[in-house]
C-alpha cells in the first residue's frame, strides 16, 4: 500500500463513469475548487478501464462493474468486491473521499478518512434501516434538490443543500429565439429518463417541420436498442449521440426550447444550460423541474401523457412564429436566476466544510 508522504491535504471524488452525465461535470468543477485551495485531487472512475489526465485532475480508471446478477447473494458479492477494492484504493492515500456514486458503503472506509456522499436524485429508499445505519456514519451528505435535502434533515442527518454551478460565459439577452421548428432533448439514454415518450409526442404532431434532436450517450442498452427503433420510425425525430460542448452549444442555440421527460431527476444541468442559453424548456411535472421553470403551464406536463407534451410543443412553436420574442420576459428573469443562485459560492461554501470535516479527523 502506498502511504502519502505530503503534507498536502488529498482528496478523492468517485463517479461511477467518466465522462458521462451531469454528476461527472459537476465533479470536475468539485475538483477545480478543491484544487485551487490547495488538495490534490484524483476522480475515481469505477467504471472505466483506462485513466487520463484533464486539466488539474487525474481520472483513475478502476474497472469495476457491479455484477448482473439478479439473486441477493450475487448482489452481495459483487459489492463486498467493489469496496474491498475502494478500501485498499482510499486507505492511507486520501484526507476525504467525495462519492458521486451511490455508495453508501464508503462509511466502513477508516475512522480517519472524511466522508462525503452526494445524494442528487430523490431517493426515498436511502433512509431504510441498513443505508440508515451507513448514513449515520457518514460526515456529510449533500443534495442538490430540496426533496432529499429535507429527507436527509428529517432523518437527523448532517446534510447540505448544494447548487449545481452553471458558467455564464457569453450574453445572449436580446437576441431572438429560433423558429426554424428545432427542438432538443439532452439526456444520457436510460429508462428513467423516459425518451420514448417524447418521441411518441412528436410522431403525434400534426406538423412534422417540428422536429426533435436528441443528444446523449447510450447507457442501458437494451432500452437504448428500443428507443433506437423507435426514433427510426419517426420522420421528425433524430438521435446525434455525444457532442462535445461547443458542439452542444450551437444546438441549443439554433433550437426553440428544450424538452425534458424524465421521471426521476435531481436538478438537471440539460435544463439549467436552457436557462444559460435563454431557450425555454418544456419539463415534465416532477417538483425537481418544477423548482427550476416555476409552476408554470406552457412549460409543464405530465410525465405519462404524450398528447400534452404535443400539445405544449405545439403552442410554443406558434406563439414564436407569431412573436420570435414571445417570451423575453420569462426567459430573462430565468437567466438572472442563474446568474444569482447557481454560481460558485455554492462551491466554495463546500469546500469551505470540507476543510473543516479534514481538520476535525485530524485533531
Amino acid at each position: 500500500m502506498r502511504i502519502r508522504s505530503s503534507t498536502r491535504m488529498r482528496a478523492a471524488i468517485i463517479v461511477n463513469e467518466f465522462p458521462f452525465g451531469g454528476a461527472e461535470r459537476q465533479a470536475i468543477l468539485y475538483a477545480q475548487e478543491l484544487s485551487r485551495r490547495g488538495f490534490s485531487v484524483s476522480i475515481l472512475a469505477l467504471k472505466n478501464k483506462e485513466s487520463m489526465d484533464i486539466g488539474c485532475v487525474n481520472i483513475q480508471g478502476l474497472g469495476l462493474r457491479k455484477s448482473r446478477a439478479t439473486n441477493l447473494l450475487g448482489k452481495i458479492l459483487s459489492n463486498l468486491k467493489i469496496y474491498g477494492k475502494l478500501r485498499n484504493e482510499l486507505k492511507g492515500r486520501y484526507d476525504v473521499v467525495i462519492s458521486f456514486a451511490q455508495l453508501y458503503g464508503i462509511a466502513l472506509c477508516g475512522k480517519s478518512l472524511a466522508k462525503v456522499l452526494s445524494l442528487r436524485i430523490f431517493h426515498p429508499e436511502s433512509i431504510n434501516f441498513s443505508r440508515g445505519i451507513f448514513l449515520k456514519r457518514i460526515d456529510l451528505v449533500t443534495c442538490n434538490s430540496l426533496p432529499q435535502y429535507s429527507l436527509m434533515n428529517a432523518k437527523g442527518c448532517r446534510a447540505m443543500l448544494i447548487n449545481n454551478i452553471v458558467s455564464v460565459s457569453k450574453d445572449y439577452q436580446g437576441a431572438a429565439l429560433s423558429t426554424g421548428g428545432q427542438f432538443i432533448l439532452v439526456s444520457n439514454i436510460s429508462q428513467r429518463k423516459n425518451i420514448e415518450m417524447a418521441v411518441n409526442a412528436f410522431i403525434l404532431l400534426e406538423n412534422k417541420s417540428i422536429h426533435l434532436k436528441i443528444i446523449g450517450r447510450t447507457s442501458e442498452k437494451s432500452y437504448s436498442a428500443e428507443l433506437m427503433k423507435m426514433i427510426d420510425n419517426a420522420n421528425n425525430v433524430e438521435y446525434l449521440g455525444f457532442l462535445d460542448s461547443g458542439e452542444l452549444e450551437s444546438v441549443y442555440y439554433q433550437s426553440e426550447g428544450l424538452i425534458h421527460p424524465s421521471r426521476r431527476e435531481g436538478t438537471s444541468n440539460a435544463i439549467l444550460d436552457a436557462m444559460r442559453y435563454r431557450i425555454p424548456a418544456i419539463v415534465s411535472r416532477i417538483p425537481e423541474n418544477i423548482a427550476l421553470v416555476e409552476n408554470v403551464r406552457d412549460f409543464l406536463f405530465d410525465p405519462d401523457s404524450p398528447e400534452e407534451l404535443a400539445e405544449r410543443v405545439t403552442r410554443l412553436h406558434s406563439n414564436l412564429l407569431a412573436d420570435p420574442h414571445f417570451y423575453d420576459e420569462y426567459l430573462d428573469l430565468q437567466e438572472k436566476k442563474i446568474k444569482l443562485v447557481y454560481s460558485q459560492d455554492s462551491i466554495e461554501e463546500l469546500v469551505t466544510a470540507i476543510e473543516e470535516l479534514v481538520k476535525r479527523k485530524n485533531l
